[in-house]
């Protein structure tokens, strides 16, 4: 069976962060202290967002069968005005 190489190197919480911010410290950070923090917020901020979008379509359809209900049982009537 071959080897699979990746083509990056896989970033680990305690290995040097990357970024060229850190290429101009004098002493770099680690990964856990630089990036990791930024990455876990806008995973937490796309969570919230899926799960907002889950409501919202959860109440459309409720609305939608709601509208539908109170639409089977309405009656037209002639308005008749004196």
């Amino acid at each position: 069976m071959p080897t699979i190489k990746r083509k990056h190197i896989k970033l680990k919480r305690n290995s040097i962060c990357p970024c060229d911010e850190n290429d101009k410290r004098e002493k770099p950070l680690k990964y856990k202290n630089c990036c990791l923090k930024e990455v876990r917020n806008s995973e937490q901020q796309i969570r919230m967002l899926h799960h907002h979008d889950k409501r919202v379509s959860k109440a459309k359809k409720e609305m939608d069968a709601a509208i539908e209900r109170d639409n089977q049982y309405a009656i037209d009537h002639p308005i008749i005005i004196p």
